[in-house]
């Protein structure tokens, strides 16, 4: 195992998380073929047509080998995580695209690519404002040399979503801005905080909206006044609609747990339903939470690494990956 590529124990650790979860009760649907990618997000009515098959409504978790392809309605929105690499890309209806070894075609509408350094966030021209800076768009990676590293969800479920960071050198004051990603890039909240913070929320006066796009900027000022930014990150706000699914879903979680505490069956439901929004952090709390009462479970702490991952903590996957094994 150790002399394997990294991104093909990447794909065996995503079927067996898919695997495990299928085997712990939550619904997951595997492809025929080797998988090229899978869909990691989903909102709205889509559908996926397989490598010689007939369309079908899209799942998802859904393992897609190269060649499938995604139709997503009007007012819909998917994203594909890639196996090789683990670069995502989505799509908002009406559009369709396919799935290829190591990207995503797009064949109709509009397509983002939210990871990687030149291939961050392509959309087709129609669709772009004429001065929009194409390299912004799109979450790129915190840099292996920033002096601050952001640690916030790229997916959060409310309108005063919390960040940290890490820093490797000492900073006077800081200043957190967020700037909204809709039709144009706009900065609608700025604020300066001490040196020795290192988390923040933002407040609801920065009036945050559900189903809307961000860039979280900071940046850290030295005594003597010099400025060192932190890479950028995008976040996403759930839609009203599916952040009330998400509180009604903890909601009966936490009641069928207090009733039984010794099935934790309701609670790797409710990792299921988080994975499936984007919000890797409380995923990641509640899995922990479980392994405590199934510390021999290897599938957990396979969830538990590609979650840190996820969080770009490669140290800890890597432990959780060893653990599973």
């Amino acid at each position: 195992m150790k002399n394997r590529p990294r991104h093909s124990r990447w794909v065996d650790r995503v079927v067996g998380i898919l695997l495990g979860l299928a085997l712990l009760g939550v619904g997951v649907a595997i492809a025929d073929g080797p998988p090229a990618g899978l869909i990691s997000d989903l909102r709205g009515s889509s559908e996926v047509q397989m490598p010689g098959g007939a369309w079908k409504p899209a799942a998802i978790m859904a393992l897609l080998p190269a060649g499938t392809k995604i139709r997503v309605a009007a007012g819909g929105k998917a994203t594909v995580s890639l196996m090789k690499g683990g670069v995502r890309y989505k799509t908002i209806g009406p559009a369709t695209v396919e799935v290829a070894q190591e990207t995503v075609k797009l064949l109709q509408g509009s397509l983002t690519s939210l990871e990687g350094g030149q291939a961050a966030a392509t959309r087709t021209a129609a669709l772009l404002p004429a001065n929009v800076d194409i390299q912004r768009m799109g979450g790129v990676r915190n840099r292996s040399d920033s002096e601050i590293v952001i640690k916030i969800d790229d997916t959060v479920a409310d309108v005063t979503p919390a960040m940290t960071w890490e820093t490797r050198r000492d900073f006077d004051h800081f200043e957190v801005s967020v700037e909204e990603q809709q039709d144009a890039f706009a900065i609608i909240y700025k604020k300066t905080i001490p040196g020795n913070m290192r988390s923040f929320q933002v407040p609801a006066d920065a009036t945050l909206k559900f189903g809307n796009q961000y860039m979280i900027h900071l940046v850290g000022y030295g005594k003597d006044g010099k400025p060192s930014e932190a890479t950028p990150r995008d976040i996403e706000v759930l839609d009203k609609a599916t952040s009330d699914r998400v509180t009604a879903a903890r909601t009966e979680t936490e009641t069928q747990y207090a009733a039984a505490p010794d099935d934790v069956s309701p609670l790797v439901v409710l990792i299921s339903v988080y994975t499936e929004n984007g919000l890797t952090t409380p995923a990641l709390t509640l899995a922990q939470r479980v392994s405590k009462a199934r510390p021999d479970s290897k599938t957990l702490y396979l969830l538990m690494g590609k979650l840190y991952e996820r969080m770009h903590d490669n140290a800890r996957a890597e432990e959780m990956f060893r653990k599973s094994e």
